[in-house]
C-alpha cells in the first residue's frame, strides 16, 4: 500500500528510482566496508550515529582511489552523475530524502554494509532462540497486547500479574507495570532509529530501564544499532516482507512477518498470536484519521501528544497521506483480528 502523497511521489520520482536501485544493491552486498565518505556535505550527525563513530572516514580526494562506502545526505544530481561509476558503493541516508527511505537505508548500513553474513546469521539464530525461550516462558498463558491509546494506563492497572506486550512511549510509565513478563516492541525509523535528538533520547531511555524489560521485539536490521547502544535485553529480530501472504512465518530459522508499516500489525499481534492461544488486545483505536482530533491518539499519562509534532519537520510526515495510511492500518488490523479467533478485544 502506497500511503505517500501522489504529488510528492511524482515530484520525487527520480529519488525513488535511485533508492530502489541502491536498496537492491545494498541488500545483496557481500562486501564489509571499513570506511566511508560523503558525496558532498559532511553531515556530523551521521558521523556520530551509533556504529559510524567506530568507522574510519575516508580522506581520499577522488572516489576511484578508494573502496569506501559513499553516503549521500543531500542529493546533488551533478555530483551523482560525475561519480556514477561508483554507484554500487552509494547509499542515500538523508533524513529528508523522501518519506522513510533515507532513514531506512541509513539503518540498513549497519546490517548490510558493516555486518558480515556470519554476523547476520548469528543475529537470526539468537533471535529464534529467544523467540522459543519466550514461548516457553509464556507456556501458552493468556497474553495482553496494548497500544498507546488513552485506555493504556487504566488497562495496565487492571491486568496485574499478566504477561504483556507494550510498545513505543509506554516505556515512560513502565515502572507502573506489574507483570511477570514484559515484552517491548518498537521499530519506527524516525521516532526510534534516526539521528534526530528525540530518537537518540528514546534509545537512551530504553537502555536506562532495560532491567524492567524481559524481551525486545524489533526489526532485524536495527540490531547493530541496539548492540552499539549497549542494549543487553534479549532481542527478537523480525524480518518483514510486503510479499508475505501470511502474518507470521518461521522459515529457514528466520522469523518473518508481513510488512504493514505499523508496530501493532507488523510485530506485536503477529508474534503474540504465535506465542499464545489467547490474546487480549487493548488500548488501540479503530477510528480513521479524519475521525480523530489529530494524528495522535495517546494516553496523556504516557506522553503529551505535542511532544511528537517535531515529526512534521521531516519528509517522513510531510510526504505522507494520513488518510490513506490510517485506512490501510485499520484494514490490516481488522484483517488480523478476523483471521485470528484467539484475539479478544479488551473491554
Amino acid at each position: 500500500m502506497w500511503y505517500y502523497s501522489v504529488k510528492e511521489s511524482l515530484k520525487k520520482l527520480p529519488k525513488l528510482i535511485l533508492f530502489v536501485v541502491l536498496s537492491f544493491v545494498q541488500k545483496n552486498n557481500t562486501n564489509i566496508y571499513t570506511s566511508y565518505s560523503f558525496l558532498g556535505y559532511h553531515d556530523s550527525k551521521i558521523s556520530n550515529f551509533y556504529f559510524f563513530k567506530n568507522i574510519k572516514i575516508c580522506t581520499s580526494t577522488t572516489k576511484k582511489n578508494c573502496d569506501c562506502l559513499i553516503l549521500i545526505g543531500e542529493l546533488n544530481y551533478g555530483k551523482l552523475l560525475r561519480n556514477i561509476f561508483f554507484i554500487k558503493r552509494m547509499r542515500v541516508v538523508g533524513i529528508n530524502y523522501f518519506g522513510h527511505y533515507g532513514m531506512n537505508m541509513l539503518i540498513n548500513t549497519g546490517y548490510f554494509d558493516f555486518s558480515s553474513i556470519p554476523d547476520r546469521d548469528h543475529y537470526t539464530d539468537v533471535s529464534l532462540n529467544y523467540y522459543h525461550e519466550l514461548k516457553e516462558v509464556l507456556n501458552d498463558k493468556e497474553l495482553y497486547v496494548l497500544g498507546n491509546s488513552p485506555e493504556f494506563s487504566s488497562i495496565i492497572q487492571n491486568i496485574k500479574s499478566k504477561p504483556v506486550i507494550i510498545c513505543n512511549d509506554s516505556i515512560n510509565i513502565i515502572e507502573k507495570i506489574d507483570s511477570p513478563t514484559v515484552i517491548l516492541s518498537f521499530g519506527d525509523p524516525l521516532f526510534h532509529f534516526s539521528y534526530d535528538e528525540n530518537a537518540l533520547n528514546f534509545i537512551q531511555k530504553v537502555k536506562k530501564i532495560e532491567s524492567l524489560i524481559d524481551f525486545l521485539i524489533v526489526p532485524s536490521n536495527v540490531i547493530p544499532i541496539l548492540k552499539n547502544a549497549g542494549i543487553e535485553t534479549k532481542l527478537i529480530g523480525v524480518t518483514s516482507s510486503k510479499k508475505l501472504k501470511v502474518n507470521f512465518l518461521i522459515k529457514e530459522n528466520k522469523i518473518y512477518t508481513k510488512n504493514t508499516h505499523n508496530v501493532m500489525t507488523q510485530y506485536m499481534l503477529p508474534l503474540a498470536t504465535s506465542l499464545s492461544s489467547t490474546v487480549h488486545l487493548g488500548a488501540v483505536s479503530f477510528e480513521l484519521e479524519k475521525e480523530l482530533d489529530s494524528v495522535w491518539d495517546y494516553d496523556q499519562k504516557i506522553i503529551d501528544e505535542g511532544n511528537k509534532n517535531y515529526a512534521f519537520d521531516y519528509s517522513f510526515f510531510k510526504d505522507r497521506n494520513f488518510k490513506k495510511y490510517y485506512k490501510y492500518h485499520n484494514k490490516m488490523l481488522n484483517n488480523i483480528i478476523k483471521s485470528n479467533p484467539n484475539i479478544k478485544i479488551y473491554e
